[in-house]
């Protein structure tokens, strides 16, 4: 026999032997994850939103998670994205969850994972997989961390209570800071936007007092010809915890809805309704006409609402220079931040004073307003610092640490 028919078959049972040892080996353990992707082929369609965040530690799932190239799948996807969405593209209610998780990726940058299961070949598994682990056959099921919160009623309901919010910042998903943060912005949008419009609603639609101060509002926009009017809809926003929030620091009103006309609060429906039967709402819609409103109070009214510490000063008056001292002093040992309008150097000084007795009942100088709203001059301040109430509301209301 010669010496290449020999290495041939040397050769040959080599490869029968690793043949059936890597036989053996499969037999012995589960499918290779990577590979069954491989072999399922088209994930092309799933859609990260925002990026996939690998950074965290696997999630632990359930023993009965099942097996199978489809379970293997599902199991895959919910260890490298912390927050997923399984759907169909033609389910009213997976459109509507992920609609809700596209606001909290618009307003707070919170990222998620969409797998439409109706575009893949085999959905009917992949709806058994999560049968087993959402303890439901419908679509959507959306994952936190790899544990299952339910469908869109769930997820919806959630959204309302706060829990949603709740489970995303103990993830770790949403911080807290970012919340502080987005809060502090919001303040300042809300006001320009109440500072912006004659007439804005803040409400949830669904709630027959908020649709009835709007349907009032409406009824005007015919008889005033470009009535600026914005209804803010709280169920429609990811913030609407915040926003409410931002909402009762501004009015000082403890429910929703909250109605502002010509920048000041006036309630809610109840309110606006005596307003309407009084005929006193109508006028005030004609008195906060751009038009008919004068430029030296359309100035004072937008900064006031669009800073949180306003003094209204002259700058030859005494008792302005004393209140200017004492909040200088607060800016240098707390930080607090405040903005100056001296009158006298305005084109009429005399319609800022008009403007100001029409927001607030004072006609004298200095005049302060600490979110919206006059907390008196000079001996006002000075008494309030003495007692320490004006540290109290400047701590209350975080402008100072």
């Amino acid at each position: 026999m010669s010496l290449a028919v020999t290495l041939y078959r040397h050769r040959l049972v080599l490869a029968l032997v690793l043949a059936v040892g890597t036989l053996c080996l499969l037999s012995t353990r589960s499918f290779s994850v990577d590979g069954v992707l491989d072999a399922l082929g088209d994930d092309s369609r799933d859609r990260p939103r925002g990026g996939i965040n690998r950074h965290w530690p696997e999630a632990p799932l359930p023993a009965d998670a099942g097996q199978g190239p489809a379970s293997h799948f599902v199991q895959s996807v919910l260890r490298k994205h912390r927050i997923v969405v399984f759907s169909k593209t033609t389910c009213p209610h997976c459109k509507a969850t992920k609609a809700l998780l596209e606001r909290y990726h618009g307003q707070y940058g919170l990222r998620y994972m969409v797998v439409e299961a109706d575009q893949r070949k085999d959905m009917d598994d992949v709806k058994h997989a999560l049968a087993s682990l959402c303890q439901h056959s419908t679509f959507p099921s959306v994952f936190v961390d790899a544990r299952c919160i339910g469908g869109n009623d769930d997820v919806y309901a959630k959204h309302a209570n706060g829990d949603l919010q709740q489970i995303f910042v103990e993830a770790g998903l949403l911080p807290r800071s970012k919340l502080e943060q987005h809060k502090v912005a919001l303040l300042e949008s809300t006001r320009k936007l109440i500072a912006d419009n004659s007439v804005t609603v803040y409400g949830r639609m669904a709630d027959t007092n908020a649709a009835k101060a709007a349907a009032i509002i409406q009824g005007y926009q015919h008889e005033h010809a470009g009535l600026a009017y914005r209804f803010i809809d709280l169920d429609e926003r990811a913030d609407h915890l915040q926003l409410a929030e931002v909402v009762r620091e501004i009015s000082g009103q403890p429910s929703l809805p909250v109605v502002f006309v010509g920048g000041s609060e006036v309630g809610g429906y109840k309110g606006l309704q005596r307003l309407h039967a009084s005929g006193e709402l109508s006028k005030r819609l004609i008195d906060t006409k751009t038009s008919e409103q004068s430029a030296a109070e359309r100035k004072v009214r937008q900064l006031i609402q669009r800073n949180r510490v306003m003094v209204f000063s002259k700058t030859y008056c005494p008792y302005s220079s004393k209140a200017k001292r004492l909040l200088g002093k607060l800016k240098e040992q707390h930080g607090l931040q405040f903005t100056v309008l001296e009158a006298d150097k305005e084109a009429d000084p005399m319609e800022v004073k008009a403007a100001l007795g029409k927001i607030s009942g004072r006609l004298t100088f200095p005049n302060i307003f600490v979110d919206g709203r006059s907390i008196g001059g000079s001996d006002d301040l000075q008494a309030q610092h003495a007692s320490g109430e004006l540290i109290k509301l400047l701590q209350k209301a975080g402008l100072i640490s």
